[in-house]
């Protein structure tokens, strides 16, 4: 695969640095997280739209309404109620969530393919279709998101590293890094 122009880079690394503060801001569920994601999400949307990974643009175009989403449910419930607490899923919903999202994946891989993506079109769906289940978990609190976003780390990981997006492929190995040190903090603040 050819190397990304200069143009591309920049937007990649500075999407890089937004991503790492707001990923830092998470794990001490600070409100920056949320724009510091959106600052991410648009210079991310435009390095992948150029490598044609027309599944991760649908997904930061999501996200981009999830974080969002966010910022509101983070500043009105600090006004007017207690800080919500990091909680757990019940299994069943766990087990449905995979199912249902797994189901969606093999379905938006399909669509993304038929559509003409040549790269990642199964990865790509799916963890398209993973990172919005796991930011909406992460809006919520739950302590699931955590592994959700190791799998998803890794999975990037891979597909960043073929199409010689380095900056992209070295903040997967920082997210996972960071996504353990989100499970253990955020498990120590969660009740049994």
């Amino acid at each position: 695969m050819p190397l990304p122009s200069p143009s591309i880079r920049l937007m990649e690394y500075i999407s890089v640095v937004c991503s790492l503060v707001s990923l830092y801001a998470d794990i001490k569920q600070h409100l920056s997280a949320r724009f510091f994601a959106l600052f991410s999400s648009f210079f991310s949307l435009y390095v992948l739209y150029s490598e044609a990974l027309y599944g991760s643009c649908l997904l930061v175009m999501l996200m981009i309404g999830l974080h969002s989403y966010g910022i509101y449910v983070w500043v009105w419930v600090t006004h007017t109620q207690p800080k919500p607490a990091i909680t757990r899923l019940k299994k069943k919903i766990c087990y449905g969530m995979v199912t249902i999202g797994s189901l969606a994946a093999y379905l938006l891989s399909f669509v993304l393919s038929y559509l003409g993506q040549k790269n990642f079109s199964t990865l790509d769906g799916w963890n398209a279709i993973f990172s919005l289940i796991a930011t909406w978990l992460l809006v919520q609190k739950k302590l699931e998101t955590w592994i959700l976003w190791i799998f998803i780390s890794i999975s990037y990981f891979f597909i960043f590293l073929k199409l010689n997006l380095y900056g992209f492929a070295l903040l997967q190995i920082v997210y996972l890094v960071l996504n353990l040190w989100g499970n253990y903090t955020w498990r120590k603040a969660t009740p049994n």
